[in-house]
């Protein structure tokens, strides 16, 4: 039997089926300089610690929004 790993979006909780609109986000650093690498997600990306999975552009810009508010989407608690 081939057990096959479901990925899911972080964002929004979509099961990734088939297709090819799916992103990848990954926190990154560089001295002071806190930034994020968005890519299209690939086989080898699917298992790397500490991604998120977006399945597509609407919940990546989410993630992207919510990494830059330094929270989670739709949390009220801090001011802008």
């Amino acid at each position: 039997m081939i057990r096959t790993e479901v990925i899911t979006c972080d964002c929004c909780g979509a099961e990734r089926r088939s297709g090819n609109g799916w992103y990848i986000l990954m926190p990154m650093s560089v001295g002071d300089a806190v930034g994020w690498l968005a890519a299209p997600l690939t086989e080898p990306l699917t298992k790397v610690p500490g991604l998120k999975h977006c399945c597509g552009q609407t919940c990546l810009h989410k993630e992207l929004l919510a990494g830059l508010k330094g929270g989670t989407e739709g949390d009220e608690s801090g001011a802008d």
